[in-house]
């Protein structure tokens, strides 16, 4: 049995690729740059626009198509630097940083070939903030989703044990009162 004939891919220029998104590099060690302080809808949204823009071709993001904010990043006009990038000069002019829409939040990450490595998301704009509007505040953890039901779950476990001594006191006083005298 003859095997199928299957045509063999072209192969493409790198810019031809379809851009593709990697969270290898992700960082959230620095309080700004993370998911704190976004809404389920802006999360929803950043996915939805990584989402539309791995459809585009590296060409396409490069060219600005459409309505893509995405441009590099130069050290000397930005306060801060991530670790990863100190650590690999010769990837410094590789940063660049994509918006999510026009106050929808940022990604900041480095291209290699048609891979975009996500090294910080940044929801409020903090790279590039503008001291006008005050200093810069970092977000606190957000509760998890869990944190309602554990409270509800911490909240019981008083209670049982708050029972659980009361009881005791009652049995203790049971086995006093019916305790025969000898």
């Amino acid at each position: 049995m003859a095997l199928p004939r299957l045509p063999i891919p072209k192969k493409r220029r790198i810019e031809e690729s379809k851009l593709l998104f990697s969270f290898e590099l992700l960082d959230f060690s620095v309080e700004y740059y993370n998911c704190n302080g976004m809404c389920d809808k802006g999360i929803k949204n950043c996915f939805e626009k990584l989402r539309d823009y791995s459809r585009l071709t590296v060409e396409d993001i490069h060219a600005g198509q459409g309505t893509i904010r995405f441009h590099q990043i130069r050290k000397e006009d930005v306060d801060e630097w991530p670790e990863y990038l100190m650590n690999n000069e010769q990837l410094e002019n590789s940063f660049y940083q994509i918006a999510f829409g026009k106050r929808n939040g940022r990604a900041h990450g480095i291209i290699i070939e048609n891979i975009f490595y996500i090294i910080w998301l940044d929801p409020h704009h903090f790279l590039y903030h503008n001291k006008r509007f005050g200093t810069k505040k970092a977000f606190t953890p957000l509760d998890s989703c869990c944190t309602p039901r554990d409270e509800i779950i911490k909240t019981y476990e008083n209670r049982i044990k708050a029972l659980e001594e009361s009881n005791n006191e009652y049995l203790e006083l049971l086995e006093e009162m019916t305790r025969p005298d000898i």
